[in-house]
């Protein structure tokens, strides 16, 4: 009787174990890699400013598989390839997520550039800041070149046309990242960018943010961060 009693007690602990581990997490990122037919991937995060793995898949197949990781409150999530290349950033697709869903639809060939992210909404506004971006820098690209060729010439009065032009374009970049965060005050997206993007000396601003942010931004990972960065900086 007291061997079966021991017997029925480590099915019961084994069936407890069994049952928690089946518990689906808050996220579910459902991946295809186009031409992937062996390889390892990572669903990474950052924390203590160290990039770790959360979740990890060996593959065999070019079939569609998952990856998953329970989460507080949307935060930027990297998605490793891990095939051994030079430039590993060209490995890495970096995306914001949250609760739920999400889907990322890329190729072995184009794997970081040509990523197709859905499902989550603050994705969607990283995104839509990414495309500006990128609008300042290639203006930024063309200004150098244009410096560059003024440069060789020595046309004077060109190159200080030039760098009153690179300084101009710099202040607006930052009043569009600044004014792109506080409208997007209900998103995680906005002190995300605060502590990524925001320089040191816009601090006005990053209080201006602060008290924008919506109660549930606030409490958020990178609401905290924004407010322990204003902390310090203010004592």
């Amino acid at each position: 009787m007291k061997q079966q009693k021991i017997i029925f007690l480590l099915v019961a602990v084994f069936a407890a174990f069994s049952s928690c581990s089946d518990v689906p997490k808050d996220m579910l990122v459902n991946i295809s890699v186009k031409g992937l037919k062996k390889g390892t991937l990572y669903l990474q995060k950052v924390e203590d400013s160290l990039i770790v793995n959360v979740d990890s898949i060996s593959v065999n197949t070019e079939a569609p598989f998952s990856l998953e990781a329970n989460i507080d409150s949307p935060e930027l999530f990297y998605l490793f390839l891990d095939r051994k290349s030079t430039n590993p950033n060209d490995d890495r697709i970096l995306f914001f997520g949250e609760k739920g869903v999400i889907s990322i639809e890329t190729s072995l060939e184009n794997y970081f550039l040509g990523a197709k992210i859905t499902g989550s909404a603050s994705h969607d506004v990283l995104s839509e800041y990414q495309a500006m971006k990128k609008q300042f820098q290639n203006k930024r690209l063309e200004l150098f070149k244009a410096y560059f060729d003024a440069e060789k010439t020595n046309k004077t009065d060109t190159l200080a046309i030039l760098t009153a032009s690179s300084q101009s374009l710099e202040k607006t970049e930052l009043l569009y990242t600044i004014n792109f965060a506080i409208s997007n005050a209900d998103s995680e997206v906005a002190p995300y960018l605060a502590i990524t993007e925001f320089p040191a000396s816009a601090t006005s601003f990053l209080d201006t943010l602060q008290n924008s942010l919506s109660p549930k931004v606030k409490t958020s990972k990178y609401g905290k961060m924004l407010e322990k960065y204003l902390s310090e900086n203010q004592n």
